[in-house]
């Protein structure tokens, strides 16, 4: 699939949540989900068919990282073209009041998420507390499990 804004190739990005990481926030250690996306590895953009963005948010997960790229803006004005049928997408503001609009594909339902308007609609996502017992984890692990 090509992307919907650089026309760069969509690479297959798994997003499983690990008991480990996101136990605390799922309340459920047991639980695993799975997702698979497709990312450019060009302008790291990444796209959600129908209803993945809805589960993503949902199970509060927070493993990939857009970083926001040096032609972001141009990109963002740029129309997109559906990378599954070929549609132009409309532009609808994000979900949880993010205060951007992201690209929607109207006939597949997909979502076009540019560069680091992930990481935005992530932190709008989670509570102060859910953000502070990630950073305590993620600073324990750095210090504390150096040898495993």
């Amino acid at each position: 699939m090509k992307c919907p804004k650089c026309e760069g190739v969509l690479n297959k990005v798994k997003v499983t949540t690990r008991p480990e990481y996101g136990a605390d926030i799922l309340n459920d250690a047991e639980q695993v989900s799975e997702i698979e996306l497709d990312q450019c590895l060009s302008c790291n953009g990444v796209w959600f068919d129908e209803k993945e963005l809805d589960q993503y948010l949902a199970e509060k997960l927070i493993i990939l990282d857009s970083p926001k790229i040096s032609n972001y803006k141009e990109l963002n004005k740029k129309e997109g073209i559906c990378p599954r049928c070929n549609q132009v997408m409309i532009k609808k503001p994000a979900p949880k009041g993010a205060g951007f609009m992201i690209d929607v594909c109207e006939k597949c339902h997909g979502v076009w998420l540019d560069s680091s308007e992930l990481d935005k609609l992530e932190q709008k996502n989670l509570t102060w507390k859910e953000l502070h017992k990630l950073v305590f984890r993620n600073f324990k692990e750095l210090f504390f499990n150096k040898g495993e």
